[in-house]
């Protein structure tokens, strides 16, 4: 098994060990990085992988990509200045923006289509308001964990579940508290029309902010 730099092979299984040895081979035929960032490459890949055996997550699976194909990435990553990662501030702004917007559109499309009942043609701010707050909060938080899917195998996966189900709950939960405490002179009320025009301009913004700060699913990392 070809192997240049003798990093620590204990623990590894056979799968894994060719796994790493033809990222070393790959990322040498390339010539792009030097040999001190190949060593320290490899020996990360090493450690990650180990930890990923303990779970039963195999190299190839641990870092998605056939060998070459990482070992181009990490050419390009590398010698390339990486863009900054948005904050999860505006991770949280770019996913309750995104709620907002459809809950707007969504209430208001009900009223639309259901005019004849009088309790669902207009819209509380109050439940825009939290599904701008509350929703942000979940949105970055459920990103939060998608790295934990990729980190923990199945015991983020369940991690995640158990987040989404709390969120739901918890965010039904303040909603109805926030609007029962809400005094009614305070809760305005939208209309159909108003609700659909701020709705649009909401996605626009949270469009804006998302091509401007480079705001990109966190699945991409």
């Amino acid at each position: 098994m070809e192997q240049t730099y003798r990093f620590n092979q204990e623990g590894l299984t056979k799968k894994n060990l060719q796994y790493i040895v033809d990222v070393e081979r790959h990322l040498r035929t390339a010539a792009v990085l030097p040999e001190d960032q190949i060593v320290t490459l490899i020996d990360t890949m090493v450690t990650d992988v180990k930890e990923a055996q303990k779970k039963s997550i195999t190299a190839r699976n641990l870092f998605g990509k056939a060998p070459q194909q990482y070992a181009d990435e990490q050419n390009e990553v590398i010698t390339k200045p990486k863009p900054k990662e948005p904050s999860w501030l505006l991770r949280g702004i770019d996913g309750g923006l995104l709620v907002m917007g459809i809950m707007l559109l969504a209430v208001a499309g009900t009223a639309f289509f259901g005019k004849s009942s009088s309790n669902v043609t207009t819209i509380p701010i109050s439940l825009i308001l939290m599904s701008f707050f509350i929703g942000g909060a979940g949105m970055a938080g459920m990103q939060y964990y998608t790295l934990r899917i990729k980190e923990q195998g199945r015991k983020g996966l369940m991690k995640y579940v158990l987040y989404a189900v709390i969120f739901v709950i918890v965010w039904m939960l303040l909603a109805f508290v926030f609007t029962a405490i809400l005094p009614v002179k305070w809760n305005i009320i939208l209309e159909p029309t108003i609700a659909i025009v701020l709705g649009v301009v909401v996605l626009l913004l949270k469009w804006y902010l998302k091509r401007k700060f480079n705001i990109t699913p966190i699945t991409r990392y």
